[in-house]
C-alpha cells in the first residue's frame, strides 16, 4: 500500500500502525495548497465486502459515525476529520495529523507531581466532557491514544473507538445492549471488558492514567475485590486520592458517571494546586459555554431548532452576550414560525449590537412576512444606514 494514491488524491507514505479494525497511514494531501500531512485510516468491517447487503448495512453505520467524528473534530483538542469515503469496497478516514508524541513516552521517563496530575486530569477531562455532550464514548482512552501537540504543547484526544463500532453482526444488524470490546486491559473496567461501556467506562481510565502518573507505573488491582491498589504507595492530599478513588471504583455505579461530575469536584479542591483560581473558574466555564454552542450548531443544522435553542440558552446563561448563540436563537424560532419570540431576539441582540446587519436583515424579513411593511421599511433603512456602499444590493434583494 506504501506508495499508493487514494481517490486519487492521498499518497500513503509511512504506515503508521494496524490491527484487527484496520491499518493508518501518514499520507500527503496532493490536492491541498501546500501537500498537508494527513492520517488515512483503511478500516476492516467483520463483513463480507462482497456480500452486498452485509456492505450495504456497513456502509451505513461507517457514514453514521464519521459524521459524528466530523462533529467532534470541532474541538480544538480532538483531530479534524478531513474525509471519509468507499473505494473497491474499502472504507477510509481521513484525519488531521497530530505532530507531537504520546503521553506514555512521558509516562515512562517521569513520575510528575501532585499538581501535574491535577492539572493533566483536568486537561483530559475537559476533552472528555465535550465528548459526553455529544453522546459519545471514546472506549479506547489510554496515555497511546493522548498526543503532546509540538505547537503548543496541549494534549490531543486520538483515534476514537466508537468508528470501530461498524461491526455487523450475521443478521446485518448492528450489536445493541452488548458491543465488540475495545480498549486495552490495563485501563478497561469491568462492565466495558463485558461489552457494556458507559461515560463511566472513559472516566475509569482517565482515573487510572492519572495513578499511572502519580506512582510511576500501571497500577495493580486487587484480585479479590477489583479496586486499584495504589493509597499505600504515595501521599497526596485526601481529597484529590479520594476523587481519584471514586473514579477507578471496580463498581461503575459507585463511581462518577461522567466527566462534568468529576470537573465539578476538582474546581471545588482548585485552590490547592492553581493560584490563579478565578482564571481556572473562568476557563472551567468557557468550556461549557463552547461546548453547549457547538452542540447547539449541529442541532440546528439538523433541524432539530427546539433541542438548538435549549443549548443556546445554556451559553447565555454563561455568556449573556455571546452574540451568535443569541442571533441563532433568533434564526431557529424563524425556522420553527414563532415569529413574535425571533424578532424579540434580534431586538435583544440589537441592544448589545446596535449596527449588527444580520439581525437587522432577518427582522426586516419577518417584518415582511407578518405584513408589518412599515416597520420593515424603517429597519430597511437602518440596514441601509449600517452599510450605504451596498444600498442598491438590499434595495434589489430585500425588497
Amino acid at each position: 500500500m506504501i506508495g499508493k494514491i487514494i481517490r486519487e488524491q492521498y499518497k500513503l507514505t509511512y504506515l503508521l500502525g494496524g490491527g484487527g479494525f484496520g491499518r493508518a497511514y501518514l499520507a500527503k494531501d496532493a490536492k491541498s495548497y501546500d501537500s498537508i500531512w494527513c492520517v488515512v485510516k483503511q478500516l476492516y468491517p467483520s463483513i463480507n465486502p462482497f456480500n452486498p447487503v452485509d456492505f450495504k448495512t456497513a456502509k451505513r453505520l461507517f457514514y453514521t459515525e464519521a459524521e459524528t467524528l466530523k462533529l467532534l473534530g470541532q474541538h480544538d483538542r480532538i483531530p479534524k476529520l478531513f474525509d471519509f469515503f468507499e473505494e473497491d469496497n474499502q472504507l477510509y478516514l481521513v484525519e488531521e495529523f497530530i505532530d507531537g508524541y504520546e503521553l506514555s513516552e512521558e509516562l515512562e521517563n517521569r513520575i510528575f507531581s501532585e499538581k501535574e496530575v491535577y492539572e493533566l486530569v483536568v486537561d483530559i477531562l475537559e476533552i472528555l466532557q465535550f465528548v459526553q455532550i455529544n453522546n459519545v464514548i471514546h472506549r479506547d482512552i489510554s496515555p497511546d491514544n493522548l498526543v503532546k501537540r509540538k505547537q503548543d504543547n496541549k494534549l490531543v484526544l486520538i483515534d476514537f473507538g466508537s468508528v470501530k463500532q461498524v461491526l455487523i453482526d450475521n443478521d446485518g444488524q448492528r450489536r445493541r445492549t452488548k458491543t465488540i470490546t475495545i480498549g486495552k486491559k490495563d485501563y478497561m473496567p469491568d462492565e466495558q471488558a463485558n461489552g457494556r461501556p458507559g461515560f463511566f467506562s472513559d472516566v475509569y481510565a482517565v482515573g487510572v492514567i492519572a495513578i499511572q502518573a502519580l506512582i510511576g507505573n500501571v497500577p495493580s488491582r486487587d484480585y479479590e475485590t477489583g479496586e486499584i491498589m495504589w493509597r499505600n504507595i504515595i501521599n497526596i492530599n485526601q481529597d484529590l486520592a479520594d476523587i481519584l478513588d471514586k473514579m477507578t471504583s471496580c463498581y461503575f455505579k459507585h463511581r462518577y458517571q461522567s466527566a462534568s461530575e468529576v470537573l465539578i469536584d476538582l474546581q471545588k479542591i482548585s485552590s490547592n494546586y492553581i493560584n490563579l483560581e478565578i482564571i481556572r473558574s473562568q476557563n472551567f466555564k468557557y468550556s461549557y459555554s463552547q461546548q453547549w454552542y457547538i452542540r447547539g450548531n449541529y442541532l440546528k443544522n439538523r433541524k432539530h431548532h427546539e433541542e438548538a435553542i435549549l443549548l443556546y440558552k445554556k451559553v447565555l446563561e454563561i455568556n449573556p452576550t455571546h452574540c451568535k448563540a443569541i442571533f441563532n436563537i433568533g434564526i431557529a424560532h424563524s425556522y420553527l414560525k414563532n415569529y413574535s419570540a425571533a424578532i424579540e431576539v434580534y431586538d435583544y441582540l440589537l441592544n448589545i449590537k446596535p449596527n449588527c446587519i444580520e439581525a437587522l436583515s432577518h427582522k426586516r424579513i419577518i417584518l415582511n412576512k407578518l405584513r408589518s411593511y412599515e416597520e420593515a421599511i424603517i429597519t430597511l433603512r437602518m440596514v441601509i444606514h449600517c452599510q450605504p456602499n451596498q444600498a442598491l444590493y438590499f434595495i434589489r434583494h430585500l425588497c
